[in-house]
């Protein structure tokens, strides 16, 4: 995931990335998002699930969980905007983000 999709640049219109952001490295989140933003089309979205930022539930520990703020924000820096932002259930969120560069 952290290294070259076999995929054309900007030949998918849709990724979907569930509970693993979090799990990343600083320097793998970049080569992943970079990958990412490379094969998704001009507007291509991006749906990013994640653990909320709680004390409580299933998941990993709330220091390494994302916030629904700072998902937005890490996203921005790669040229997404958020279209969409909601629960999925108690303890995830779904932030669907818009390719713009």
């Amino acid at each position: 995931m952290t290294n070259h999709i076999p995929l054309e640049s900007e030949s998918i219109d849709f990724c979907l990335m569930a509970t693993i952001l979090h799990d990343l490295s600083s320097e793998e989140q970049d080569s992943t998002l970079k990958e990412v933003t490379r094969v998704l089309k001009p507007a291509g979205i991006l749906s990013l699930i994640e653990f909320k930022k709680i004390d409580r539930g299933p998941g990993p520990p709330t220091d390494i969980r994302i916030s629904e703020d700072d998902a937005e924000k890490i996203m921005k820096k790669y040229g997404f905007v958020k279209t969409f932002l909601g629960d999925i259930g108690e303890y995830n969120y779904m932030l669907n983000l818009r390719k713009t560069k």
